[in-house]
């Protein structure tokens, strides 16, 4: 029986969906959750997975409708195989057809916000890559990273039972009061307070990348391997560092030494907070965009060794740590995206965030994704070997540099999305190489 029937057909647009359809018209905005195998997936029930993964969280299967006052989630009627999953096979380069699938567009006006591929390589030892993306316009990499975990639990389920069907997450809280609903009224008006020390703390910035101009998406990847993920966990067990703080100071010291700091100017990243640290277990009430932004800020002075800029990156860190880490965004958020038309608020947004992309001032970026868990992302038949997330491409590089990180069986994947051409791509993928040279070995 289809779950389909009690799904309303119609929810509203939380402050952090409107945010991204604010950021979807600077940058492409889709997240991508790319998969390898050692065998062959059930197409067919990856397919109906993918079905039920929409019924199970029904943002998934809707459409974004604007609306001057206030926008919202019309849920999609008939919708057909072909409009959220591919299969193509045999691939001899499985990695291109990879590539041309990452750079296709989600359209938030029709459904659906997530797609999926399964790229069946070529030859005598057949293997599948499983490609899943996201919309980033109603969800943040970590709920991209649940949405896997959940279409891996369908899979499985069906293979048991053809005939199961998800109970869809209707009641779940996507909004960002589930945070803070938990807060006193001391504690909020402390983050408002932080809101304020946002704006007004010093940002740091670079030497621009010497880009093109060319505007072809291309992603990158470098992958740190298992021993030296082990040696880093230790060298930061040492030192007192997470694994976090030890990849942003090596993107610190590939940024200066790739790019360069500018004279009597800081040096920063802004990096980005998966803000379900406040809630229960870490977990949203469904898939949602949940995130905030820590403005790293180190000085003038890189530091004369790793450990050194070590030090500076973890003082600023733990500093923000004690004081509503990722929060103090929120007020400003809920201000032009809930309290004001939301035709006022996005007009409004959109032309702070032009004129700081018009200041030419050149920023780093870098968001850490955490691990993927190898027990929840799990199919019945052939085992996973490698799984990573490649980040949005976030805008044109004469703008930002952003790195993206994830972790899957003790092996970090640092990528990164662009708009470049092949001269730009050598570029950055110098400076991925660099940062992890920079790690200690």
């Amino acid at each position: 029986m289809s779950t389909y029937s009690v799904i309303p057909e119609r929810f509203r647009a939380v402050a952090g969906d409107k945010l991204g359809f604010v950021h979807m018209h600077i940058m492409d905005y889709q997240i991508h959750f790319i998969a390898e195998f050692d065998g062959i997936l059930d197409k067919d029930r990856l397919a109906q997975a993918m079905r039920l993964l929409m019924d199970a969280e029904p943002v998934l299967g809707s459409r974004f409708v604007y609306h001057w006052r206030a926008p919202w989630w019309q849920r999609a009627e008939g919708l057909a195989t072909e409009d959220f999953f591919s299969f193509v096979e045999g691939v001899e380069g499985v990695k291109g057809d990879v590539q041309a699938f990452i750079g296709e567009q989600i359209d938030s006006y029709s459904a659906p916000q997530v797609k999926a591929r399964i790229v069946r390589s070529g030859g005598p030892n057949v293997k599948d890559t499983l490609c899943l993306k996201f919309n980033h316009v109603p969800a943040d990499g970590a709920a991209a990273k649940e949405g896997a975990y959940l279409l891996a639990d369908i899979y499985r389920r069906l293979g048991e039972d053809p005939s199961w069907r998800p109970r869809p997450n209707i009641d779940g809280s996507r909004s960002a009061r589930q945070i803070s609903s938990r807060l006193s009224l001391a504690d909020k008006l402390k983050v408002i307070r932080r809101d304020f020390r946002n704006f007004s703390k010093k940002r740091g910035y670079w030497k621009p990348f010497p880009a093109s101009g060319e505007e072809t998406p291309r992603f990158v990847r470098e992958v740190i391997g298992p021993e030296r993920f082990l040696t880093l966990k230790d060298y930061g067990k040492q030192k007192g560092a997470t694994i976090n703080d030890l990849l942003l100071t090596a993107l610190y010291r590939a940024l200066y030494k790739e790019l360069g700091s500018l004279p009597d100017n800081d040096m920063g990243i802004l990096t980005t907070v998966d803000l379900r640290r406040y809630l229960p277990e870490g977990k949203a009430g469904a898939l949602c965009f949940l995130s905030g932004a820590l403005h790293s800020n180190i000085g003038r002075e890189i530091g004369k060794d790793f450990e050194e800029t070590l030090r500076k990156v973890m003082e600023d860190i733990n500093f923000q740590k004690t004081d509503y880490l990722g929060l103090g965004d929120y007020p400003a958020i809920a201000f032009f995206m809930d309290v004001l038309p939301f035709s006022i608020g996005f007009r409004a947004l959109m032309k702070i965030l032009k004129f700081a992309m018009g200041l030419g001032q050149y920023k780093g970026g870098f968001t850490n994704l955490g691990i993927i868990d190898e027990g929840l992302f799990r199919f019945d038949g052939p085992e996973v070997t490698d799984a990573y997330i490649q980040v949005p491409v976030f805008t044109a590089l004469d703008t930002l540099f952003a790195m993206g990180t994830t972790t899957f069986k003790n092996s970090i994947t640092l990528a990164a999305g662009f708009l470049g051409s092949k001269s730009d791509q050598a570029i950055v993928e110098r400076i991925l190489r660099a940062v992890s040279k920079e790690l200690p070995a």
